[in-house]
């Protein structure tokens, strides 16, 4: 049987490696032992062997959750220091409850042997694989007591809310952002609820960035609204409650409360609905003044209250023309409300889901382009409604 040069010097490596048994130690240190509930902690466990010890594995994956605790890989190394090999493996800790606690892992030390190793290098016949004899190994203990507070949040948070705009017209949207920065037990950040009487609301997805650290998680959390008001309002207080670790006491963080200002619509009666109470005789001339009229008074009634759907400044189209930010695009689209854009709507979020390069211009171009369609198709509506209303009153 031929063997390849890397399994015979690998064998010859071991071969050398394996005169001698190697042997090991443990050990486990915390940064602190007192503690208060869901503060972050970074714990360690280190394996010293007093070779290359080329002939072991050591599985070690502790619970991710256990009785009162949650803990987080940080990172595992293993290095060789002056010819000796070291694992090391780092966690971050939090306990959810108060009172006394014990951490006690353990982790299995795998050896391996070298007639192992050489059947499985060169391949004999019935070995498929390396055989192991494992030796359960107990973790020294480690020891924490932990102190108790009301608080879900245990670290150090800022709360930021901005509001673009305070003096509005009758269903023009406002962007609104609420962003909170922080570190701690952030992954358990529990989201704001925001409910507005006679303001439609818009969210989109939150964007969550949270990097794992020794003092816990560090990032930001940024939730986004368009609002879409009918009447003046008040944007209500956000309150962001957390036991700060420096100051060893709660924390309460509040925004302001904001007034918004919105211009109400000028309701016009409608003509047609006023009936005469003289008879008019009708001629071609005078139906056709009177059509044109009538049309371009509830064109522009339309205009007024659909603001969403008019060229004018401000609307959301005149914001779909400007933006120039893909998801910013997107959120627009969804605001105008219409089943014809679906389709856009989906292709687009998930160019922008794939990171793919978007062509903003031309879902720009066929908006221009639907837009006028829609509005010459709403103008031969109402045409064709009115003369038939009229050609109804006059029989």
């Amino acid at each position: 049987m031929k063997h390849s040069l890397g399994k015979i010097l690998f064998l010859m490596i071991f071969g050398v490696l394996s005169l001698s048994a190697s042997t090991y130690t443990w050990e486990a240190n915390a940064k602190k032992s007192r503690l208060f509930m869901n503060e972050a902690v970074e714990i360690e466990y280190i394996c010293q062997f007093n070779d290359e010890a080329y002939q072991y594995v050591i599985e070690f994956v502790p619970p991710k959750k256990g009785d009162g605790y949650r803990l987080y890989r940080l990172s595992e190394t293993e290095r060789m220091i002056n010819g000796k090999r070291i694992n090391r493996y780092r966690f971050v800790l939090f306990f959810e409850k108060s009172g006394t606690e014990v951490l006690d892992f353990n982790a299995l030390m795998r050896r391996t042997s070298k007639a192992s190793i050489e059947d499985t290098v060169l391949g004999r016949d019935n070995v498929e694989d390396f055989s192991f004899t494992d030796t359960k190994v107990n973790l020294p203990l480690l020891h924490f007591d932990i102190r108790a507070h009301q608080e879900k949040l245990t670290g150090k948070f800022s709360l930021e809310v901005h509001m673009e705009k305070t003096s509005v017209n009758a269903y023009e949207s406002i962007p609104l952002t609420i962003k909170v920065e922080g570190t701690g037990n952030f992954d358990e950040f529990i989201p704001f609820e925001l409910e507005i009487e006679g303001v439609d609301l818009f969210k989109e997805v939150p964007q969550k960035t949270l990097e794992l650290m020794s003092q816990g998680y560090k990032g930001t959390w940024i939730e986004r609204y368009a609002l879409i008001p009918q009447h003046n309002f008040e944007l209500p207080v956000f309150t962001l409650r957390y036991f700060d670790l420096v100051a060893e006491r709660e924390i309460i963080l509040h925004s302001r409360a904001i007034k918004v200002i919105v211009a109400e619509e000028n309701a016009s009666e409608m003509l047609l609905d006023k009936e005469e109470e003289s008879a008019v005789e009708w001629n071609g001339s005078t139906l056709y003044y009177l059509l044109t009229l009538i049309t371009g008074i509830l064109i522009g009634r339309y205009v007024h209250i659909k603001p969403s759907v008019t060229p004018e400044e401000g609307t959301l189209y005149v914001q779909l023309q400007a933006c120039r930010d893909p998801k910013r695009f997107v959120t627009l689209l969804v605001l105008l409300n219409d089943p014809e854009l679906n389709g856009v709507i989906n292709e687009l979020d998930q160019q922008v889901k794939e990171g793919a390069s978007v062509n903003l211009q031309k879902y720009k171009n066929a908006l221009k382009s639907k837009q006028t369609v829609t509005l010459i198709q709403k103008i031969k509506s109402i045409k064709v409604k009115v003369l038939n209303r009229l050609v109804k009153k006059d029989s």
